[in-house]
């Protein structure tokens, strides 16, 4: 039998090796009371495709408030969107933002390849 060593921390995709790629975005879980180093926290779990490397993300935990207040209502839903940023409030980094993609009839002709080909 082969066995996989576990995974660390520092693997795994971030949301901004994310940005700007066409994705279908499925929000499994809205989560609360996350322990993390800065205290109790709120995320979103979501399943990601990304259109652009044709890559699957699974169970990515989201902690960014754009993106978690944009996927809350979603849970269970398909969500085609880019992540994008927002302006900067002074002394902050631009948050990340999903910029809807539902408007664009090349988007949703290649989202709808990809699940019709899955």
């Amino acid at each position: 039998m082969t066995f996989s060593s576990p995974s660390n921390t520092s693997e795994g995709v971030k949301v901004a090796d994310l940005a700007n790629h066409l994705l279908i975005i499925t929000p499994v879980e809205y989560k609360t009371g996350i322990q993390t180093v800065h205290g109790l926290a709120e995320a979103v779990e979501v399943n990601v495709v990304d259109l652009d490397t044709n890559q699957e993300h699974g169970s990515l935990l989201w902690f960014n408030v754009g993106l978690r207040n944009s996927l809350k209502s979603k849970v269970g839903q398909k969500v085609l969107a880019r992540i994008g940023q927002g302006t900067a409030k002074p002394g902050k980094s631009a948050p990340w933002i999903l910029v809807d993609a539902t408007g664009d009839a090349t988007a949703i002709a290649k989202a709808n390849a990809y699940l019709s080909a899955t």
